[in-house]
């Protein structure tokens, strides 16, 4: 924000009115201070013709306080709004999605739909920026049974927008690697049902092309908290498309890999990233 020192007009007995400098420190205010110059000039010429006409002396201090006061309001209405505030900036991502051919191929169906809203402060080109995001997560289920027991497998498409101040990137997830991804994610991806998963390894990768764009997928080994443990495979993958970057997230115990990865390869291959539903 820039900063400015201002001494107002003094009048004192017949003393001409001095006018100090009006110092802004920031070339953007250059235009202001010529026009405020301009003005600051006017009025000291109206206090001047005040000052000399005939005026009865009971009723000077009244004229001279209206006038100084005139001065004042006119420079505090030329001020107003100049100094710099905080600027506020709002990014909003395209919700992404699995087509209903690539539900119905991967036999998983919709879940859950969220808008989930993020609120910080960056710093760019040496100023404070409020910043809002809204990023997308949608959810995908599909219930399995093993031994008996019943599973319910979840996959996700989480789109956030890529954040650009003045030049400047500030969405993390441009730099995570894929395991810190998987990491930074997991406490939302267990409010909808994923397990927690501990000891994880990444155990391999592969390619996929998702919205005409080659993208890794990278194939990692954990366990679940709890007991009994469970050997679970994750897949997950990171790209950007249109402004937003991409997400795509799935998982399943390792016993069934050979049948339930492919069913998540399909729906990584099987998204919609526009408005239209």
């Amino acid at each position: 924000m820039s900063s400015y020192l201002f001494n107002p007009p003094i009048i004192s007995g017949d003393t001409p009115i001095s006018y100090h400098t009006l110092d802004i420190i920031s070339e953007d205010w250059a235009a202001t201070t010529s026009v405020l110059a301009v003005r600051v000039d006017e009025t000291s010429r109206r206090l001047r013709s005040i000052i000399s006409s005939p005026v009865d002396i009971s009723d000077m201090t009244l004229t001279r306080r209206k006038a100084l006061l005139t001065a004042g309001t006119t420079l505090t209405a030329l001020l107003s709004g100049c100094g710099a505030t905080q600027q506020e900036f709002s990014f909003t991502a395209t919700p992404g999605r699995i087509t209903q051919q690539g539900l119905s191929n991967a036999g998983y169906n919709p879940d859950q739909q969220e808008e989930i809203i993020q609120q910080r402060t960056v710093e760019a080109a040496g100023q404070e920026r409020d910043v809002t995001v809204t990023n997308s997560l949608r959810t995908y289920t599909r219930s399995i049974s093993q031994r008996g027991i019943s599973r319910e497998l979840v996959a996700a498409i989480f789109t956030s927008p890529s954040i650009s101040i003045v030049g400047q990137q500030f969405n993390p997830l441009a730099d995570l690697g894929l395991k810190e991804l998987l990491e930074r994610t997991q406490g939302r991806f267990s409010d909808y049902g994923a397990p927690q998963l501990q000891e994880v390894t990444r155990s391999g990768e592969f390619s996929i092309q998702s919205l005409a764009t080659e993208t890794t997928v990278g194939v990692f080994s954990a366990v679940t908290a709890g007991t009994p443990a469970v050997d679970i495979e994750v897949l997950i993958s990171r790209f950007k498309h249109d402004g937003d970057y991409i997400i795509l997230r799935g998982g399943y115990p390792q016993s069934v890999t050979e049948t339930e990865r492919q069913r998540v390869r399909t729906l990584f291959e099987n998204i919609a990233h526009d408005s239209s539903e």
